[in-house]
């Protein structure tokens, strides 16, 4: 659970919480937090999402469902903000023991209002990913200390509206671990990520 407040954007809050069986085969994440600045925002500025993942066989799946409202600012838009609600799928297969394929599917309705450029737009917009990792890395408490994490991903979005690719994407992480010491280890990161499409996917 969280609180918190922005000069620009005032104060948000909320929580985050995970429910689990015994063995953690059957999960439950839910999300739900408010970002209104007045009382007559409450109830549109409420962020709600479940999502239930099963890991009880070998193909892990998920489902969940979401209601998401921002403000953002950025040095390209200005500021903006954006709705979206809608739905989501999650498939994940282990090729081996630290080797897995993974695929997820949102589909959402979005709106966006930029009163800098003074226009809005609605989308209906279907988002599928894929991805092939790899994870040898060994944690302690304060994180990874020795192994390899690899992540490649491909996604695109299609407007339904217009039938059109919105947004294409793909990326790469690399992550090296060497462990010096029983509890330090030297951490170095190789990433690269390339966006393409109507509106593109930023990274700072």
């Amino acid at each position: 659970s969280a609180i918190s407040y922005d000069a620009v954007f005032g104060t948000i809050g909320g929580f985050q919480a995970v429910f689990s069986d015994m063995l953690g085969n059957q999960m439950y994440y839910v999300l739900l937090s408010n970002s209104a600045s007045e009382k007559s925002q409450l109830l549109e500025s409420f962020n709600v999402g479940i999502t239930y993942i099963n890991k009880s066989h070998r193909i892990n799946y998920g489902i969940g469902a979401f209601h998401l409202y921002d403000e953002h600012f950025d040095d390209y838009e200005g500021y903006y903000s954006e709705r979206q609600s809608g739905v989501q799928g999650l498939i994940s297969y282990p090729i081996s023991k630290f080797s897995r394929v993974e695929t997820s599917m949102f589909l959402r309705h979005s709106f966006k209002k930029r009163p800098l450029f003074q226009d809005e737009r609605h989308a209906i917009l279907s988002t599928n990913y894929a991805s092939i990792i790899h994870d040898n890395s060994l944690w302690d408490i304060s994180g990874p200390l020795d192994g390899i994490r690899a992540n490649a991903t491909v996604g695109l979005t299609t407007d339904f509206y217009s039938g059109e690719f919105f947004n294409r994407l793909a990326f790469v992480d690399l992550r090296h671990y060497l462990r010096i010491r029983k509890y330090s280890a030297f951490a170095t990161r190789a990433f690269g990520f390339v966006s393409a499409g109507d509106e593109p996917q930023r990274i700072y």
